[in-house]
């Protein structure tokens, strides 16, 4: 009986939850097993779901998103799936997904997602120059912080991106060949080139801690160490200085909190945020500083100025005349003098770039081709697509084309393309 009395009570102890009673296992955290591939996808256009789940091994009671996400674009919290529709375009790098369970969580590893605008779509694009600017409630980005500005200029002098409206003591500005930002505690500059080719590039002034990171196009051009805050309150003004050419898009990431304007409404007054909130308030913006652009294999291509020009063996016209950008009812051959792109409602500016083009066709007999445009030269009996880039001039009012000729033959043709480019490439960001 005392055995037995001994053994109930031991059991009885156990039942209790006593010192000797047998512990359940804590919860087996998830873990990262797998990968994640960087994404692509097309703005305004939802995204093919990626499925992440099956990245991760144990009991997993949601996802999150980590990072500075495209707006949009997000992780399902009870599925493990990408997806959404994003109206960003660029790169958005750094990201991660973060499985949590019971047991804790694990992050997965860091991949990015890129956004492109599909060939054919439109856009809306600013020329700033003269008074016009844009004006926000002030910004002072201090700690960590990141600025990005997309801009195209032509202009040989400093141009102010991002500035105040009242005072010169801070901005961001760039020229021919430097990158430049001061505050209260002075300028600093970072060398570079080719800042006013006429292509949309993206300046992005990041500091970490006290390291002040200068990008350009996604390429670190320098660094400075500096922690004085950078207040700005203006697009395209820093003071009585101004901003000449296109400003497209701004974003202000202050220690997390992001504002981002994509600067197409088309409006005169207003600029919504497309991140964040506060409107980009215009000043002295009319309608005709707005622009139309279509994306074009990878370029924006001005819509007003898109014209052709065809040419047939045994046409010619007289060697000064212009022709009509959007008014392809010329023809040319043996042109010595020189042929001039002209536009009847715009006056084309001096440094605008243009892509030209010119298909080389022939239906039987011998054709050769001798082309000069500008200082491209084109010498052939080849038929085919040639194609390239110049800068208006002033004392031609545009592009020229000389020594343009080809021989006879039967059904031989060329045909010439041109049109504003604003950007040849995608911005890398």
């Amino acid at each position: 009986m005392t055995s037995l009395a001994l053994g109930m009570a031991v059991v009885s102890a156990n039942l209790r939850g006593g010192a000797d009673a047998p512990q359940l296992p804590a919860p087996t955290p998830p873990l990262f097993v797998g990968a994640i591939a960087d994404i692509n996808y097309t703005a305004g256009e939802a995204m093919v779901p990626v499925d992440v789940s099956a990245e991760y091994s144990g009991a997993i009671t949601s996802f999150a998103a980590v990072g500075a996400w495209p707006a949009g674009i997000g992780v399902g919290a009870g599925d493990g799936i990408i997806s959404g529709t994003s109206a960003v375009e660029g790169v958005a790098g750094g990201l991660q997904v973060e499985a949590i369970g019971p047991g804790g969580s694990a992050l997965s590893d860091v991949f990015s997602a890129t956004g492109a605008i599909a060939s054919g779509q439109a856009r809306n694009f600013l020329t700033f120059g003269g008074s016009n600017y844009g004006a926000f409630d002030q910004i002072s980005c201090s700690g960590d912080f990141s600025v990005k500005v997309a801009f195209s200029t032509t202009i040989t002098g400093i141009e102010y991106l991002l500035g105040q409206e009242s005072s010169a003591a801070n901005y961001i500005a760039i020229s021919p060949t430097e990158v430049k930002i001061r505050v209260s505690w002075g300028a600093l500059t970072r060398s570079i080139s080719g800042l006013n080719d006429g292509m949309l590039h993206e300046l992005e002034i990041k500091r970490s801690g006290t390291v002040i990171d200068y990008l350009v196009d996604g390429v670190s051009i320098g660094t400075s160490n500096k922690s004085t805050a950078l207040s700005l309150s203006a697009v395209g003004r820093s003071g009585s200085n101004y901003f000449t050419g296109v400003i497209a898009d701004v974003e202000l990431d202050n220690n997390g909190t992001v504002t981002r304007w994509d600067i197409d409404s088309g409006d005169i007054n207003t600029e919504p945020p497309l991140v964040g909130v506060g409107d980009l308030a215009f000043v002295n913006v009319a309608a005709d500083d707005w622009e139309e652009f279509v994306l074009d294999g990878g370029e924006w291509l001005s819509a007003d100025y898109v014209g052709e020009l065809y040419g047939n063996s045994g046409d010619a016209i007289d060697d000064t005349d212009f022709f009509k950008l959007g008014e392809a009812d010329y023809y040319i051959q043996n042109v010595s003098g020189g042929l001039r792109t002209k536009d009847a409602d715009k006056d084309i500016n001096e440094g605008h770039r243009y892509k030209w083009g010119v298909d080389f066709h022939e239906q039987g007999g011998a054709g050769a081709l001798s082309l000069r445009i500008h200082s491209d030269v084109i010498r052939t009996t080849i038929p085919g697509q040639y194609s390239g880039y110049c800068v208006a001039s002033p004392a031609w009012g545009g592009c020229n084309i000389t020594n343009a000729a080809w021989q006879a033959g039967a059904g031989h043709y060329i045909k010439f393309r041109f049109c504003t480019v604003l950007r040849v490439l995608e911005i890398a960001s």
